[in-house]
Parts: C-alpha cells; sequence; structure tokens
C-alpha cells in the first residue's frame, strides 16, 4: 500500500512537473511573441525616424535653394542695371572701365552660384519658361510663336527658372479680308 501511495505521489509530482513545464513553455512563447512584435515595431519606428530625417533634410534643402533663388533675383536687378551703364556708355574712360570690372565681378558671382541666362531670342515660346508682355503680328508662318525680341534677360539656376525673361512672341497676322469673305 505504501508502494501505491509512493507511486501515486511520484505520478502526481510528474504531472504537475509537466504542467509546470508546459506553463513555462507558454508563457516563453508569449514573451516571444511579445518580444518580435515590440521588435517589429522598433524597426518600423526606426524606418519612420530615417524618412523623417531625409524629409526635413530635403526640406531644408528646399528652402535654403529657394532663399538662395529670392536672393539671387535681387542681385540680378543690380546685374541688369549695371548693363544698361554700360550700354549707355560714358565719355569718362576710367568711370566706363570701373563699372566694366564691378560688371564683370557680379557676373563671375552669379556664375559661381550656378546662375545662367536663359537664351530665348528665337526660340519657339514656352509659357513654363517664358513670359510674354507683348505679341508680335507678322505674315510669315514661320514667325508664329517663335519670339522675336527680349525686354528682359532671365536667368535659371540648375532647372528652375529663377526669373523669366521678358519677351516679344511673333503671332500669324490673321487676313482680315479672308475672314470677311468667310461671314
Amino acid at each position: 500500500m505504501d508502494d501505491e501511495v509512493v507511486q501515486e505521489k511520484g505520478s502526481n509530482d510528474e504531472i504537475k512537473k509537466e504542467e509546470a513545464v508546459e506553463g513555462l513553455e507558454e508563457k516563453i512563447n508569449k514573451i516571444q511573441a511579445e518580444l518580435e512584435e515590440w521588435k517589429d515595431k522598433y524597426i518600423r519606428l526606426l524606418a519612420e525616424f530615417e524618412n523623417f530625417k531625409k524629409r526635413q533634410e530635403k526640406l531644408q534643402r528646399e528652402s535654403f535653394e529657394s532663399f538662395a533663388d529670392i536672393l539671387l533675383c535681387g542681385f540680378l536687378d543690380i546685374f541688369d542695371d549695371l548693363e544698361r551703364a554700360l550700354g549707355a556708355g560714358s565719355n569718362d574712360e576710367s568711370f566706363r572701365k570701373g563699372v566694366e570690372l564691378i560688371y564683370k565681378k557680379m557676373k563671375d558671382f552669379i556664375a559661381s552660384y550656378g546662375v545662367q541666362e536663359v537664351s530665348c531670342k528665337g526660340e519657339k515660346f514656352d509659357p513654363l519658361v517664358h513670359d510674354a508682355l507683348s505679341v508680335y503680328e507678322s505674315n510669315d508662318d514661320s514667325m508664329d510663336g517663335i519670339i522675336v525680341d527680349v525686354l528682359q534677360k532671365g536667368y535659371r539656376r540648375g532647372n528652375r527658372v529663377i526669373r523669366p525673361p521678358k519677351v516679344i512672341v511673333g503671332v500669324k497676322k490673321k487676313d482680315e479680308n479672308k475672314e470677311d469673305k468667310e461671314r
């Protein structure tokens, strides 16, 4: 009888041990699942933060570029005034040489920031690049949509136009006699 009680007690201990092991395995599995969940959240958060940093850097770079463009546009107005002063001419040679020196330095300064003149006379009018102030009517079909004169130079910096050229665009003259006949 004592052997039976000892055997029963031993099997109860084994059952309790198995239940304890199963309970611990469940806890381990729960902890591992939770760990995986936290690891996944951490990786996602880290990726979001890296993306945020990249967006902020891009925004800061674009803001700086926009500010630089605005500042350079102010210099372009001064540059235009220097060109007009040189075009007006002067009898005083030393004055003219001084203005030419300032003009050259200003041109080099602007070029050092990647600013380039937008060439446009004789080219096709592009409303994304050019600012049409007037039209010139012509009987010549080849002049239709072509820039015939530049009133103010335009400039670009990289791919962005920072000041559009102000231009006169050729258009085909309407034949009034033809319109009267059609009516």
